[in-house]
C-alpha cells in the first residue's frame, strides 16, 4: 500500500513535466500575441566563461538574455554586442547579473539591491511592456542557506502578487518542481505556468533540503 501511495505521488509530480499541465489558452494562440525567446544563465562568478557564453548566445539567438552571478571575469570575453539594449551590473561576489534585450530594457537598484536575491526591470517589446523578474535564490546546501532559500521562494511568491503587465520570471532558483517552494509559484494571480511543462525531467542543484 506505501509503494502504491508513493507511485502515485511521483506521478503527480512528473505527469506535467512529461505532458505538459496545459495548451496554449486563447490570447496565447491570438496573432497579436507576443512570442519571444529568452535564455537564461547562471555564468559562474569565477569562471572566465564568456567566449563560450557569447557562443552559445549566438547559436540560440535569443530576443532576450538574462544573466546570473555576472562578473568582471565573466565580461573579460563576453560579447553580446547584437543587442542594442543591456541593463545590469557586474559584481565579483556573485550578486551581479546583466540582462540584453533587442528591446528597450530598464532596471533601476542600488548597491544594496544588488545583493537581493531577485531583480525587477522591464523590456518594452513591440505592443507589449514586459516585466522581468530574474532570480537567484540561495543554494540551499546546508540547513542555516535552506532556510534563507525557503523564506527567499516565499518572499517572491509574494513579489509575484503584484499587478505588473505580462511578466516573466527566470534565472536561477536553486530549486525544482518538487520542491514546494518553486511549486507555489505557479498559478497565483498571473496565472505563471512552467516552461518545463512537457520537457522531461531536467538536472537542476542538488538540495539535501
Amino acid at each position: 500500500v506505501i509503494a502504491l501511495v508513493l507511485c502515485i505521488a511521483q506521478v503527480h509530480v512528473t505527469a506535467p513535466l512529461l505532458h505538459g499541465a496545459r495548451g496554449l489558452d486563447a490570447a496565447q494562440r491570438s496573432p497579436a500575441a507576443l512570442h519571444l525567446r529568452l535564455m537564461t544563465l547562471n555564468v559562474k562568478y569565477d569562471v572566465d566563461d564568456g567566449a563560450r557564453v557569447s557562443a552559445q548566445v549566438r547559436a540560440a539567438d535569443p530576443d532576450i538574455v538574462m544573466l546570473d552571478e555576472l562578473s568582471p571575469l565573466t565580461l573579460r570575453h563576453l560579447d553580446l554586442s547584437q543587442y542594442p539594449y543591456r541593463a545590469g551590473a557586474a559584481n565579483e561576489h556573485g550578486y551581479g547579473f546583466g540582462v540584453w534585450s533587442r528591446w528597450p530594457v530598464g532596471y533601476a537598484f542600488t548597491d544594496y539591491q544588488l545583493k537581493l536575491p531577485f531583480h525587477v526591470g522591464f523590456v518594452q517589446a513591440p505592443g507589449h511592456l514586459l516585466a522581468l523578474v530574474q532570480v537567484h535564490t540561495r543554494s540551499p546546501t546546508n540547513p542555516g542557506r535552506a532556510g534563507v532559500w525557503r523564506g527567499q521562494l516565499c518572499d517572491l511568491r509574494r513579489l509575484l502578487q503584484h499587478a505588473y503587465p505580462t511578466t516573466i520570471v527566470a534565472g536561477d532558483f536553486n530549486a525544482s518542481r518538487s520542491d514546494h517552494g518553486f511549486a507555489a509559484l505557479l498559478g497565483g494571480p498571473g496565472g505563471f505556468a512552467d516552461v518545463a511543462d512537457g520537457r522531461g525531467l531536467l538536472p537542476t542543484w542538488p538540495s539535501r533540503a
